[in-house]
């Protein structure tokens, strides 16, 4: 009795799309549409929550552990699966406690397993717990096994099947026996097709399909359209705050140049008088250049502004990067920024564009007889007085500005070990121009300029400490 797919409308496209796929054996749908039959009329289920698992599986098992596998996963959830044992049967497979082999009906033993021997040696097993039922057949699943299988469902599927199993039903499995000789193939196929679409005709599997394709669109192109609108709200907010901030940022300056503009149309024209006056009474000012509207000014001077509590922190930790030199450099640089036996000159280049900006030169130095302020040669850094270079020149007081060029230019952070060792590493270097001046009171010692390298300085100070020695003991 092989039926085609066509003529079955459990599993038409339509029921497919619903139900789940499914696949024949040897063009032989009919296995398929049985057991969603009994799932669909005898379930209890509503068809668009199809949390009943209407599946057949085709297996293939190859080894006796194959066969158990397929009985130990949990995870299966298809009503039936049959498995194919290749050269591997063993009626013996254990499936554990749960799967049932031994089968009533009526209150009379039924022994399933041995009349499907008939067709093809044949072990059921049966899990109501699962609501599961595996077959596996020797070799190959043919056509009159799957009929004599199809016969006895109503014996393998308890959970589904009322106790008193009703007239009609037991007259429609006597019909499909392989054994009944009475029914003809034909006729026992044209039984079959009634049966199994008479359940079919109460669903409308076409309409459950449109229902399933459209359930929720409307809402969720609502959805869509208010998650995209939102998005869209808060970038415009974003965008015209962003543009608001940008206005007012363009108001401000254009106060600021109003401003400007107003008190430079109402004042008199300035002289150079106050330039050549500033430059002329601050003699550590060296005017080094003019480009149109900017200057070009170096500063030289001695480096005075630092912290002495810092130092002798530094010089009392062991740990500190001061310890990465030699004695020797230690004790003149004690001299130096401790005991005030010397000081360093320093010297620095900036730029004052338009008498409006003061900007520090990095890599820049004008004279070799006083080091470059590691912070701004190295680095273009002018610590804090970096911050009013503009704010003076903005404000007209150009002076003012170079006034903190000075300043910065005359201090050293020794909070700063990498510029600070850098600074070391250079005044060491034996190459280097003197910059290291004999404080006041200390008069050189002959043959000892009063300027002169570290080299040297520590040279002096050692001279010194000699001369002092001497006049002790005299």
């Amino acid at each position: 009795m092989v039926i085609s797919r066509e003529r079955m409308i459990l599993v038409s496209d339509d029921a497919n799309e619903v139900l789940g796929a499914c696949q024949a054996i040897d063009n032989d749908w009919s296995i398929d549409a049985l057991v969603r039959a009994i799932v669909l009329k005898y379930g209890n289920f509503d068809v668009e929550d199809l949390s009943v698992n209407v599946a057949v599986e085709r297996r293939r098992a190859r080894s006796r552990t194959d066969m158990e596998l397929f009985l130990s996963d949990t995870y299966r959830t298809e009503a039936l699966t049959i498995v194919e044992c290749l050269n591997c049967f063993d009626e013996n497979a254990d499936g554990g406690s749960e799967w049932k082999t031994e089968f009533s009906f009526g209150g009379k033993p039924f022994p399933v397993s041995q009349y499907l021997s008939q067709f093809g040696r044949t072990k059921i097993y049966l899990s109501e717990r699962q609501k599961r039922l595996v077959a596996f057949v020797d070799r190959r699943a043919t056509n009159i096994w799957v009929q004599a299988l199809e016969s006895v469902m109503c014996r393998l599927m308890p959970w589904y099947y009322p106790a008193d199993l009703p007239e009609e039903e037991q007259k429609f499995y006597r019909s499909i026996a392989v054994d009944n000789k009475a029914v003809t193939p034909e006729e026992k196929a044209e039984i079959f097709v009634r049966y199994v679409n008479e359940v079919a005709e109460k669903i409308n599997f076409r309409d459950f399909k449109l229902h399933r394709l459209l359930d929720g669109i409307a809402d969720r192109a609502r959805q869509t359209r208010i998650s995209s609108l939102s998005s869209t709200v808060a970038n415009t907010r974003d965008a015209i705050n962003r543009l608001m901030r940008d206005l007012s940022r363009q108001y401000e300056a254009l106060d600021a140049n109003l401003l400007e503009l107003n008190a430079l149309e109402s004042a008199e024209p300035e002289s150079n008088n106050a330039m050549f006056t500033f430059f002329s009474s601050h003699k550590q000012v060296h005017l080094l250049d003019v480009y149109d509207t900017a200057l070009r000014f170096g500063v030289v001077d001695t480096l005075e502004f630092y912290d002495e509590e810092e130092f002798a922190r530094l010089l009392g930790n062991r740990r500190s990067f001061l310890y990465e030199f030699d004695d020797a450099v230690r004790k003149g640089l004690k001299a130096i920024f401790a005991d005030r036996k010397g000081v360093l000159k320093v010297n620095a280049v900036f730029d004052l564009h338009n008498f409006k900006l003061v900007e520090p030169r990095q890599n820049d130095s004008f004279i070799t007889e006083a080091m470059p302020n590691p912070h701004i040669y190295f680095y273009g850094c002018s610590g804090g007085n970096g911050q009013y270079y503009s704010q003076y020149a903005n404000s007209g007081d150009w002076d003012l500005g170079i006034e903190q060029a000075i300043s910065a230019t005359k201090n050293l952070s020794w909070g700063d070990s990498t510029v600070c060792r850098r600074m070391i590493q250079w005044l060491q270097n034996d190459s280097t121009y003197p910059c290291v001046y004999v404080a006041e009171g200390l008069q050189p010692i002959e043959k000892v300029t009063k300027e002169m390298r570290l080299v040297t300085f520590q040279d002096f100070l050692r001279m010194i400490e000699l001369t002092e020695g001497d006049g002790a003991n005299g």
